[in-house]
C-alpha cells in the first residue's frame, strides 16, 4: 500500500509534535513551510532529521552540537534561520 501525499503530509506534521515546547515551535512552522513550497528532496532530509531523538536534536538547535552530516548541519541553518525570520 503507497502512502498518498496527504498521509505524507500528515504524518510529517505529526512527527514534529515532540513534546517539548522549544522544538515545537521551531519544526512545526518550518515543516508547515517545507510541505507547501520544498522538493522531494527537502522533505525526506526532513524526515531524516525527526528520526532522530529530541536530546540530539535539541542539542544541534542550541548550537551544542553540529550534525555530522553536512546536509543535516544546513538543514539545522535552515530551521534556524526560518525561525528568526518569522517570530512574532
Amino acid at each position: 500500500m503507497t502512502e498518498t501525499n496527504g498521509e505524507r503530509r500528515n504524518r510529517l506534521l505529526w512527527r514534529t509534535r515532540r513534546g517539548a515546547r522549544e522544538l515545537d515551535g521551531l519544526l512545526m512552522p518550518f515543516a508547515e513551510s517545507i510541505l507547501s513550497s520544498g522538493g522531494s528532496d527537502q522533505i525526506a532530509l526532513l524526515e531524516e532529521f525527526l528520526a532522530y531523538p529530541d536530546p540530539v536534536i535539541l542539542d544541534w538547535v542550541f548550537d551544542r552540537q553540529v550534525p555530522e552530516d553536512p546536509a543535516m548541519a544546513e538543514l539545522v541553518q535552515q530551521i534556524l534561520k526560518f525561525s528568526r525570520a518569522h517570530r512574532s
